[in-house]
This record gives C-alpha cells, structure tokens and sequence, in this order.
C-alpha cells in the first residue's frame, strides 16, 4: 500500500494537476486511474451498498478535480484527495437523511475490554474478509467506526458530522466494536470447524 502511495505522488506531477485545472480531459483521466483504486478503497469501506461504490467515486472525484484550483503543491496529494472523498461521502450520508435515526447520548462509559486486536485478526483474515465484515456493520455505526477507527477523526468531530453529541459518537463506536468482535468471534469459529471438518 505505502509503494502505491510513493507511485502516486511521484505521478501526479504539477503539470498534470495545472492540465486538469485547464480542463484536459487526458490528464483527468490519467489522474482518475492514478486515483481510482485508493478512492473506491475508502468508498468501499463506508458504503454498504456496492451499487453506490461508483456513484460515490465518480461525484467525488468530481469535487477533486473542481479543488485542483486551490490544491497547494506544498501538501501530500494523497491525504488532500482522501479527505475531499470522505467529506463527500458524509455529505452523501447526511443527505440521504441516515443520521437523523441517531439517538443521542449524552452519557457514555467506554467498556475498555471491548478491544479488537488487529495484527492478530490480520493473522486469521485477509484484508477483504475484514473489509466484508466490517461493511456488515449497521448505519450509523459503520460511518461512526470508520470516521474514528480507520480516518482518524475525533469524537468532537464526528459529533459535529453527524449532529449529535460525543457521547453519541463514543456508544457508536463501542457498539461497532462489540459488534465487530462478536462477528469476528463467530468468523473464526466457523473456519476452524471447516478446517478440522476436511481433515
């Protein structure tokens, strides 16, 4: 993943993003295909919906190429384009009138046991069954646990996102967990009793 990204931005040069800003549909297009599979990535990722994936990709690699005109030479492209998709996403979220089904709590206690220990769930399952399991969360708790989990935002800031207050946010993303882990749980369980029924 971290060559990709190394690709990327040694790709994308500022000749390419000046003839985007110009409208040249043959770097747009050079540009989309050097961003396509990190954006579907994330994409993937908050959408349940694999009808929507390419919806979303394509609106919001619009909005990349319309802030190619502010998009300052001086900052990595990648986290630049990656937070254009999320915001995208979110709004979509919003409009789409999901987040009005949140309860708000003002009060939360994190359990501290609920804890998903990634390098050793990277050990049993690849990348794309964690992607899968993860997308079985429900809404809001995947937009919750992917905003805090995976994109690094705050609990202030989700609040804000999603109009309701941190403790909201915080039971969200603990639910997410606890849900993760038991679906997880259940993951592994069924593939040792595959395993050890073909032995």
């Amino acid at each position: 993943m971290l060559h990709f990204l190394k690709k990327i931005i040694l790709d994308i040069t500022r000749h390419m993003i000046h003839a985007c800003v110009e409208g040249k549909r043959s770097a747009q297009f050079e540009l989309y295909k050097l961003c396509y599979p990190f954006l579907k990535g994330i994409c993937r990722r908050y959408s349940k919906d694999d009808h929507d994936i390419g919806s979303l990709l394509n609106m919001g690699f619009f909005k990349v190429l319309k802030g190619l005109q502010n998009y300052s030479h001086d900052q990595p492209f990648e986290p630049w384009c990656r937070k254009i998709m999320i915001n995208h996403i979110i709004d979509e979220f919003r409009a789409s009138k999901k987040w009005l089904n949140l309860t708000d709590i003002d009060d939360h206690i994190e359990d501290e046991n609920i804890f998903i220990n990634c390098n050793e769930m990277d050990e049993i399952f690849n990348a794309e069954s964690l992607l899968i399991i993860i997308r079985r969360l429900p809404e809001p708790l995947l937009t919750a646990f992917n905003m805090f989990a995976l994109d690094g935002y705050s609990h202030e800031e989700i609040a804000e996102v999603l109009a309701c207050s941190p403790g909201t946010s915080k039971w969200y993303v603990n639910q997410a967990r606890k849900k993760l882990k038991e679906m997880l749980a259940a993951e592994n369980d069924y593939s040792i009793k595959s395993i050890q029924a073909h032995q």
